[in-house]
Protein backbone atom coordinates (compact mmCIF):
# COMPACT_ATOMS: atom_id res chain seq x y z
CA UNK A 1 0.00 0.00 0.00
CA UNK A 2 2.80 2.53 0.86
CA UNK A 3 4.41 1.47 -2.75
CA UNK A 4 1.44 2.83 -4.52
CA UNK A 5 0.74 5.92 -2.64
CA UNK A 6 4.03 7.03 -3.17
CA UNK A 7 3.64 6.21 -6.94
CA UNK A 8 0.38 8.06 -6.75
CA UNK A 9 2.39 11.40 -5.13
CA UNK A 10 5.12 11.24 -7.50
CA UNK A 11 2.33 11.41 -10.08
CA UNK A 12 0.64 13.98 -8.57
CA UNK A 13 3.50 16.00 -8.03
CA UNK A 14 4.80 15.18 -11.65
CA UNK A 15 1.22 16.33 -12.98
CA UNK A 16 1.29 19.61 -10.81
CA UNK A 17 4.65 20.76 -12.15
CA UNK A 18 3.93 20.15 -15.71
CA UNK A 19 0.54 22.21 -15.27
CA UNK A 20 2.51 24.96 -13.88
CA UNK A 21 5.47 24.51 -16.25
CA UNK A 22 2.41 24.84 -19.55
CA UNK A 23 0.71 28.14 -17.59
CA UNK A 24 4.13 29.57 -16.74
CA UNK A 25 4.84 29.22 -20.51
CA UNK A 26 1.69 30.41 -21.97
CA UNK A 27 1.55 33.54 -19.70
CA UNK A 28 5.47 34.47 -21.03
CA UNK A 29 4.05 34.09 -24.82
CA UNK A 30 0.49 35.61 -24.01
CA UNK A 31 -0.28 39.35 -26.02
CA UNK A 32 -0.12 42.09 -23.23
CA UNK A 33 -2.35 44.95 -25.07
CA UNK A 34 -2.49 48.48 -23.93
CA UNK A 35 -4.80 50.61 -25.10
CA UNK A 36 -3.66 54.44 -25.87
CA UNK A 37 -5.18 57.32 -26.45
CA UNK A 38 -3.22 60.35 -26.78
CA UNK A 39 -2.59 63.97 -28.24
CA UNK A 40 0.75 65.71 -27.03
CA UNK A 41 1.98 68.94 -28.49
CA UNK A 42 4.80 68.14 -31.02
CA UNK A 43 7.99 70.03 -32.55
CA UNK A 44 7.79 69.69 -36.55
CA UNK A 45 11.26 69.83 -38.91
CA UNK A 46 10.96 70.25 -42.62
CA UNK A 47 14.14 68.91 -43.87
CA UNK A 48 13.28 71.43 -46.77
CA UNK A 49 13.44 74.11 -44.66
CA UNK A 50 15.49 73.40 -41.11
CA UNK A 51 12.82 75.60 -39.41
CA UNK A 52 10.74 74.42 -36.47
CA UNK A 53 7.09 74.74 -36.01
CA UNK A 54 4.38 73.45 -33.34
CA UNK A 55 1.77 71.00 -33.74
CA UNK A 56 0.04 67.99 -32.27
CA UNK A 57 0.75 64.56 -32.14
CA UNK A 58 -2.08 62.30 -31.94
CA UNK A 59 -1.66 58.21 -31.14
CA UNK A 60 -4.98 56.41 -30.98
CA UNK A 61 -4.38 52.26 -31.49
CA UNK A 62 -3.77 49.52 -29.43
CA UNK A 63 0.06 48.40 -28.50
CA UNK A 64 0.84 44.32 -28.13
CA UNK A 65 3.72 43.06 -26.70
CA UNK A 66 4.25 39.62 -24.88
CA UNK A 67 6.65 39.09 -21.23
CA UNK A 68 8.84 36.92 -22.93
CA UNK A 69 9.66 39.44 -26.02
CA UNK A 70 9.14 43.04 -24.88
CA UNK A 71 11.04 44.24 -27.80
CA UNK A 72 8.85 43.24 -30.23
CA UNK A 73 5.60 45.72 -30.17
CA UNK A 74 2.43 45.52 -32.55
CA UNK A 75 0.64 48.48 -33.03
CA UNK A 76 -2.56 48.76 -34.86
CA UNK A 77 -4.34 52.68 -34.51
CA UNK A 78 -3.68 55.85 -36.13
CA UNK A 79 -1.19 58.26 -35.81
CA UNK A 80 -2.44 61.94 -36.89
CA UNK A 81 -0.08 64.86 -36.80
CA UNK A 82 -2.19 68.56 -36.79
CA UNK A 83 -0.40 70.08 -39.51
CA UNK A 84 0.34 67.58 -41.97
CA UNK A 85 -3.48 67.33 -43.26
CA UNK A 86 -2.75 63.51 -45.53
CA UNK A 87 -2.17 62.20 -42.14
CA UNK A 88 -6.46 62.39 -41.64
CA UNK A 89 -7.27 60.65 -44.66
CA UNK A 90 -10.16 58.22 -44.10
CA UNK A 91 -8.25 54.62 -44.80
CA UNK A 92 -4.59 56.33 -44.22
CA UNK A 93 -2.52 55.68 -40.92
CA UNK A 94 -4.07 52.18 -40.09
CA UNK A 95 -1.27 50.71 -38.88
CA UNK A 96 -0.28 47.36 -38.27
CA UNK A 97 3.28 47.47 -37.92
CA UNK A 98 6.11 45.65 -35.74
CA UNK A 99 8.15 48.33 -33.78
CA UNK A 100 11.25 46.38 -33.14
CA UNK A 101 14.51 47.08 -30.75
CA UNK A 102 17.61 48.07 -32.58
CA UNK A 103 20.52 45.96 -31.00
CA UNK A 104 22.41 49.06 -29.92
CA UNK A 105 20.08 51.67 -29.85
CA UNK A 106 17.85 52.87 -26.77
CA UNK A 107 14.15 52.99 -28.82
CA UNK A 108 12.00 50.71 -30.74
CA UNK A 109 11.39 51.81 -34.29
CA UNK A 110 9.02 50.55 -36.35
CA UNK A 111 8.28 51.06 -40.57
CA UNK A 112 4.89 51.56 -42.24
CA UNK A 113 3.07 52.80 -45.70
CA UNK A 114 -0.20 54.74 -45.56
CA UNK A 115 -2.31 54.26 -48.00
CA UNK A 116 -5.63 56.33 -49.67
CA UNK A 117 -8.14 54.50 -52.26
CA UNK A 118 -6.12 51.84 -52.42
CA UNK A 119 -2.75 53.33 -53.56
CA UNK A 120 0.29 53.65 -51.40
CA UNK A 121 1.32 57.01 -51.52
CA UNK A 122 3.73 57.64 -48.38
CA UNK A 123 4.90 56.31 -45.58
CA UNK A 124 5.96 56.71 -41.64
CA UNK A 125 8.88 55.42 -39.68
CA UNK A 126 8.62 55.69 -35.74
CA UNK A 127 10.81 55.57 -32.79
CA UNK A 128 9.67 55.35 -29.43
CA UNK A 129 11.09 54.27 -26.12
CA UNK A 130 9.95 51.25 -23.97
CA UNK A 131 7.84 52.55 -22.05
CA UNK A 132 6.21 55.38 -25.16
CA UNK A 133 6.89 58.08 -23.60
CA UNK A 134 8.63 59.84 -26.46
CA UNK A 135 8.34 59.41 -30.18
CA UNK A 136 9.50 60.73 -33.18
CA UNK A 137 7.86 60.39 -36.77
CA UNK A 138 10.06 60.56 -39.83
CA UNK A 139 6.97 60.69 -42.81
CA UNK A 140 6.89 61.64 -46.17
CA UNK A 141 4.39 61.52 -49.16
CA UNK A 142 5.83 59.62 -52.29
CA UNK A 143 4.62 63.12 -54.08
CA UNK A 144 6.99 64.68 -52.12
CA UNK A 145 10.50 63.34 -52.20
CA UNK A 146 12.35 66.20 -51.24
CA UNK A 147 10.24 66.90 -47.56
CA UNK A 148 10.52 64.82 -45.27
CA UNK A 149 8.93 65.72 -42.04
CA UNK A 150 10.30 64.67 -38.83
CA UNK A 151 7.80 65.20 -35.80
CA UNK A 152 9.34 65.02 -31.91
CA UNK A 153 6.79 64.35 -29.19
CA UNK A 154 6.27 65.70 -26.71
CA UNK A 155 8.23 68.66 -27.32
CA UNK A 156 7.08 72.65 -27.38
CA UNK A 157 10.34 74.00 -27.91
CA UNK A 158 13.96 73.11 -30.13
CA UNK A 159 15.32 72.09 -27.01
CA UNK A 160 13.00 69.83 -25.93
CA UNK A 161 13.42 68.17 -29.08
CA UNK A 162 16.88 68.18 -28.68
CA UNK A 163 16.63 66.32 -25.63
CA UNK A 164 14.25 63.97 -26.30
CA UNK A 165 16.13 62.98 -29.48
CA UNK A 166 19.77 62.77 -27.13
CA UNK A 167 18.01 60.17 -24.75
CA UNK A 168 17.17 57.73 -27.43
CA UNK A 169 20.27 58.19 -28.80
CA UNK A 170 18.89 59.85 -32.48
CA UNK A 171 20.62 62.00 -34.35
CA UNK A 172 18.13 64.63 -35.20
CA UNK A 173 18.41 68.17 -34.56
CA UNK A 174 22.59 67.45 -33.37
CA UNK A 175 24.75 70.90 -33.86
Amino acid sequence: IKEVTMKSKKFIIGTAVCICSIILILCLFMPIKTNESITIPAVVISDGKLQVENTNLTIDGSWTRSLVTPSYQDFVGKIQIDMLEYTFKEDGWNLNFQVTDEASSKYLSGGFFYNSNSDFEGYGWLYTDKDHDYYVLVTNQFNNQNDDYIVIAPAETEEDAKHICDVMGLNYLQD
